[in-house]
């Protein structure tokens, strides 16, 4: 739900490019998923796949943020009180 929120919060902004917003929010439904084959299957091969592949795109969508906050310019230095 948390991943999902992020992604919402992402989408809404214009810090960071929407795609990540959209890249982050797929993740939390994928954790979303997994809690509910979690719930009706338990541990099975279908959690694994819903699982490593929303964790896959979590990591995509944080090193986009990471490469996104690494090339934002700095912000102008305060004019100097004279």
């Amino acid at each position: 739900m948390t991943y999902l929120l992020l992604g919402w919060a992402i989408v809404r902004t214009a810090l960071v490019p929407k795609w990540i917003g959209w890249l982050s929010a797929v993740a939390g439904l994928g954790y979303i998923a997994t809690a509910f084959v979690v719930g009706y299957e338990g541990f099975s091969d279908t959690l694994s796949a819903v699982s490593i592949t929303a964790g896959v795109l979590f990591v995509i969508a944080s090193i986009g943020i990471a490469v996104n906050g690494w090339r934002a310019r700095e912000p102008a230095a305060p004019a100097a009180a004279t």
